[in-house]
């Protein structure tokens, strides 16, 4: 026979288990404005340009890393994370969702296109897959022209490469960089390849993505000027 005491128990359990029940509507109707996607790349053999790769030894030697170490190293690919993040009131990404993107083997090349299609502003946050030893580097190489457009410059000119290590929080952050469609701005300001990595070892974890949108040709640079 169940006591008056257990059976008390029981029946508050079984409230507190409803009002918890009740409270959840709320944190699901979050989780459904995330479409999760994991994109399968070919990059298992990533190719570095030379220029990139004397920056990143640069950088490891500053950070002393053993020349026998830079030397001699092995790539580990890691993989990289894009998250695009709608604005409140602006309907700038597709069916009005977030999207939690997840490149393996590397990173690859991601269209936004398939992901923007309205007006408005967003943010793009970019992360990679890195473990908690050591410096992490972020190398960016820009695709956009640069363009005078309302008396600024807009874009950082085809194959230059910026060493954002210092500023990462502002993309890798929890709320990413904020950006908008309008004068195709998120073009200007962020397509080109973002490079991350760290050494660990003397294993080099190395992960890279490609931000661009096929539908404006002319706000990227061509395969030949990078």
């Amino acid at each position: 026979m169940i006591s008056l005491v257990r059976l008390l128990g029981i029946f508050i359990f079984a409230i507190l288990v409803g009002a918890q029940e009740e409270a959840d509507p709320g944190a699901s109707q979050a989780d459904e404005k995330w479409v999760s996607q994991k994109i399968e790349t070919s990059s298992r053999n990533i190719q570095v340009p030379r220029e990139l790769w004397v920056r990143i030894k640069e950088s490891l030697k500053n950070d002393g890393v053993k020349a026998e170490v830079i030397d001699n190293f092995s790539i580990y690919p890691t993989s990289v994370q894009v998250e695009l993040i709608g604005e409140e009131g602006d309907e700038a990404l597709r069916d009005n969702k977030n999207y939690q993107l997840l490149l393996v083997d590397g990173g690859g090349t991601l269209d936004l296109f398939e992901y923007i299609n309205g007006k408005g502003a967003f943010r793009i946050r970019v992360v990679a897959n890195l473990v908690d030893e050591g410096p992490v580097h972020l190398l960016y190489v820009s695709h956009s022209p640069g363009r005078k457009m309302d008396d600024a410059q807009w874009g950082n000119g085809c194959g230059n490469i910026f060493d954002l290590s210092q500023v990462m929080s502002q993309i890798s952050g929890e709320k990413g960089m904020l950006v908008t469609t309008s004068k195709r701005h998120y073009m200007h300001l962020m397509a080109g390849i973002y490079v991350f990595y760290q050494i660990v070892g003397d294993q080099l974890f190395l992960g890279y993505v490609r931000l661009t949108d096929s539908r404006y040709p002319q706000f990227s640079c061509s395969a030949d000027s990078n």
